[in-house]
């Protein structure tokens, strides 16, 4: 599901760029949910991983700035996340309590899902602090929720959609970062 990097990664300078893809909803004239940028990274993130993998891998960034509803990514197997501002939200992930749990897509999800929360269990949670980095199998189910009240999550993430969880574990481990 997850593992914390053994390493804190420090990224103060960093600039979004360009808007990539978003998953929410507007209210009141604001967008209010998850966006994805390509970003500018003053740290290489792919020195977390072994050369020979890194052309599988891809550098972006999210801000969050609300309830993100329990749900599968889109494209992507596995990242790595480094928290440049946690916004005090805890992320979650969930097991089915059934070999059907109701989902549905929104109109961008591509093989993604949205899935009903009285269908899970919950299996395990982390509260990131700042510069923390963890690793995300984001095939599983899982959420992004505010603990205390709702503030921009920001996270620079290295991710792909060829290798799973356990091989990305694997090269962390390569790489002394696990």
């Amino acid at each position: 599901m997850f593992k914390r990097l053994n390493h804190k990664i420090n990224i103060e300078d960093y600039s979004l760029l360009d808007k990539q893809t978003q998953y929410g909803h507007t209210v009141d004239g604001e967008f209010r949910g998850i966006v994805y940028y390509n970003v500018q990274a003053g740290t290489d993130l792919y020195q977390l991983i072994p050369e020979q993998y890194r052309a599988d891998f891809y550098v972006s960034a999210f801000r969050i700035n609300d309830v993100i509803p329990p749900h599968t990514d889109t494209y992507d197997r596995t990242t790595i996340n480094v928290y440049v501002e946690t916004g005090d939200y805890v992320t979650e992930f969930y097991k089915p309590k059934h070999n059907n749990p109701s989902k549905r897509q929104i109109d961008n999800q591509v093989d993604g899902y949205i899935f009903n929360d009285k269908d899970l269990l919950l299996a395990g949670m982390f509260k990131a602090k700042k510069n923390d980095a963890y690793v995300l199998d984001v095939s599983c189910i899982h959420s992004v929720r505010p603990y205390y009240k709702n503030l921009d999550r920001t996270a620079i993430n290295l991710s792909t959609h060829v290798h799973d969880f356990d091989s990305v574990c694997s090269m962390l481990q390569q790489t002394g970062y696990l």
